[in-house]
């Protein structure tokens, strides 16, 4: 079994703004979802095409996901109402 965790790398802590993601039109779901993209990987759908399945998962380009300092601009999508407030 091969595991991408390094015993000498220290464990990262991230913490919500509830409050501002309230403010902002953001659902703590999209918020999360969107962490879990960038930090890992999101299956999307199912497809076949040509007599084949094909399995989609998004996941963040390693330039976006190198190093902690990226994670900061990190963005999620606000819901369509609370973009004409």
């Amino acid at each position: 079994m091969f595991s991408h965790f390094l015993q000498h790398e220290l464990p990262v802590t991230g913490y919500v703004d509830r409050e501002k993601c309230k403010k902002l039109g953001l659902s703590i779901a999209d918020v999360f979802n969107t962490l879990q993209t960038y930090l890992g990987s999101r299956y999307v759908n199912d497809f076949s095409i040509y007599g084949r399945n094909f399995h989609v998962v998004a996941q963040a380009d390693t330039t976006y996901r190198g190093t902690i300092q990226d994670y900061p601009a990190t963005i999620s999508k606000t819901s369509p109402a609370s973009r004409y407030h």
